[in-house]
């Protein structure tokens, strides 16, 4: 299956979170939500968030049309923050992750 086929999930922090995006990715992947891409950040600590920022910006500018969610522990933490972001189209926070109808992503 070609990459371009699958919603994209950029991974920052933790084993958990690679995990945690991997069960994402297939949850976007059974709902046909190929124009996703769901950044999982990390609050531990602010190079981690400072690059997650500037990942959704390079996002962003590189696929204008993909449907951008931010979620993970640094967006639980300060949601406001990340849901002010231009670039992003939606949050999600950890409680919801993994449970959200895959249509809200």
């Amino acid at each position: 299956m070609s990459h371009q086929n699958r919603p994209d999930i950029r991974t920052f922090g933790c084993r958990i979170n690679i995990w945690e995006s991997e069960v994402m990715r297939n949850q976007a992947q059974a709902a046909g939500l190929n124009d996703v891409v769901v950044v999982n950040t990390c609050a531990v600590t602010a190079e981690a968030e400072k690059q997650a920022r500037q990942e959704i910006r390079k996002i962003r500018r590189w696929k204008p049309d993909a449907r951008i969610i931010a979620t993970g522990c640094a967006v639980q933490i300060d949601p406001d923050s990340w849901a002010s972001l231009p670039e992003i189209d939606g949050i999600i926070g950890n409680q919801d992750k993994l449970t959200s109808s895959p249509g809200l992503i």
